[in-house]
């Protein structure tokens, strides 16, 4: 899995759940509580997010945590649950992944 894949489906998720409500980045970052900037930021794939963050998202959403990271969530509905349990627990481990090699890069860039 290319590491920049869960930022990027978390990205376009967030951005298409969005557009489905109708807002736009300025409402739903105050929905959130986080800046506009930072909206755009996360939408431009320009930066991770925190786990508050991504709750303060899925809350403003109106959707579970999980759903924003989930490949197509019209198709998931017919999945079993063990499908479903098996699926989340595989993204779990990529975006586990993911944040380690990126405090790894980032922890080399501050003891540099």
């Amino acid at each position: 899995m290319d590491q920049d894949e869960p930022r990027k489906l978390l990205a376009q998720n967030i951005k298409n759940l969005r557009k489905e409500l109708g807002i736009t980045q300025a409402k739903l970052a105050e929905l959130a509580d986080i800046s506009e900037p930072y909206m755009n930021d996360i939408e431009r794939c320009q930066t991770w997010v925190s786990d508050k963050t991504l709750s303060k998202l899925a809350w403003a959403l109106n959707v579970q945590l999980h759903e924003l990271f989930m490949n197509d969530n019209s198709s998931n509905k017919s999945l079993s649950k063990k499908e479903m349990y098996s699926m989340f627990n595989e993204r779990k481990h990529d975006i586990k992944e993911y944040i380690d090699k990126s405090f790894d890069i980032l922890m080399r860039a501050v003891v540099k």
